[in-house]
C-alpha cells in the first residue's frame, strides 16, 4: 500500500512532465507516460488522433489557442511550394478579420484551401499565435461557422487589411513585422543569389531584399512588386523588407504609355506595307 501510494503521484508528475516536453526533450520514457487507448475509435481515424496529440505537445510552449476563433476570410492566395521545417511543402497566405481587428495567416495546409474563401466565415482551432501573426497547422480545426455565428466586419477594418502600408510608416516597425502590399520599383541592383530592389511612394524610399529562387523573376524600373509575408529587418543601419522561406513574390509589369504603344503600332504598320511590293515581285 506504502509503494502504491509512492507511485501515484510519481505517475502523475511524470505525465506532467511529458506533456509539457517539447520536440528537444521528445525521447521520454513510455513507462512514464502512456497515451490511453483509443476504445471505439475506427482504425482509420486512431493515427490522425495520436498524430494530433503528439503535435499538440510539441507546440506546448508556442502559445497554442485550442478554442476556436470565429473570423471572416478577406482574402487567400493560392498556394505554393516552400520549404518549412517539415520539408518542401504546399503551403498559402491569406487574410482574415473579426470584428475589431485583422490578421495575416500562414496557413501550412493547402487542403484548407477550399476553406479559405473570401467573404466566409469560417472558425479556427488548435492553431498557433506567434508574435504577429496566426499559423494554420496540420493539426489544427478549421470549419465554416454556423449561420447565427457570422462575423460582420467593419468597412474600415477591411480597407484597413488591404491598403498597402506607406514607407515612412515601416520603418518606425520593429523587426519581425509581417508585411503585405504593392510597391512600385525605382532601382534594381542583382547579385548572385538575390535582388535588391529600391521602392518608393509618396513618403520615401525603402529597399527590399529578395532571396533565392524568387529572385530570379523579371523585374524592370518602373514595373510594380506585390510582397506577401516579407518582413521587416535591419542591415547596418538601414531598415529594408527581407523575403523569408514562405514569402511570396510577384513582379506586376508596368503598362506601356499610349505614346509608346502607337509609335510601336505604326511602325509595324509601315514595315507591312513597305514588304508587300517585295512579295508581289
Amino acid at each position: 500500500m506504502t509503494n502504491a501510494k509512492k507511485r501515484g503521484p510519481q505517475k502523475v508528475e511524470n505525465r506532467s512532465k511529458a506533456e509539457k516536453c517539447s520536440v528537444a526533450s521528445a525521447t521520454c520514457n513510455d513507462k512514464d507516460f502512456k497515451e490511453p487507448s483509443a476504445t471505439g475509435v475506427c482504425p482509420q481515424a486512431k493515427p490522425q488522433t495520436k498524430q494530433m496529440v503528439v503535435a499538440e505537445q510539441e507546440a506546448i510552449g508556442e502559445d497554442l489557442q485550442r478554442e476556436p476563433l470565429a473570423v471572416m476570410v478577406l482574402k487567400a492566395i493560392n498556394p505554393f511550394e516552400c520549404e518549412t521545417q517539415e520539408g518542401r511543402q504546399e503551403i498559402f497566405h491569406a487574410t482574415v478579420a473579426t470584428k475589431t481587428d485583422f490578421f495575416f495567416v500562414k496557413v501550412l495546409n493547402a487542403q484548407f484551401k477550399d476553406k479559405f474563401i473570401p467573404k466566409r466565415t469560417i472558425k479556427i482551432s488548435n492553431y498557433l499565435w506567434r508574435s504577429n501573426f496566426m499559423e494554420v497547422t496540420s493539426s489544427s480545426v478549421v470549419v465554416d461557422a454556423e449561420s447565427n455565428h457570422e462575423v460582420r466586419v467593419p468597412n474600415n477594418i477591411i480597407k484597413r487589411a488591404g491598403k498597402t502600408p506607406k514607407i515612412n510608416k515601416l520603418k518606425i516597425q520593429p523587426c519581425g513585422t509581417i508585411v503585405n502590399g504593392l510597391f512600385k520599383v525605382q532601382k534594381i541592383t542583382e547579385q548572385e543569389d538575390r535582388v535588391l530592389y529600391g521602392i518608393h511612394d509618396g513618403t520615401g524610399t525603402m529597399e527590399v531584399l529578395v532571396l533565392g529562387n524568387q529572385s530570379k523573376k523579371k523585374c524592370e524600373e518602373g514595373d510594380k512588386i506585390r510582397l506577401t509575408f516579407f518582413e521587416v529587418s535591419k542591415s547596418g543601419e538601414k531598415i529594408q523588407l527581407k523575403s523569408g522561406p514562405c514569402s511570396f513574390f510577384k513582379v506586376i509589369k508596368a503598362a506601356k504609355p499610349k505614346t509608346e504603344m502607337k509609335s510601336v503600332k505604326s511602325t509595324h504598320i509601315k514595315s507591312v506595307f513597305l514588304k508587300k511590293p517585295n512579295a508581289a515581285s
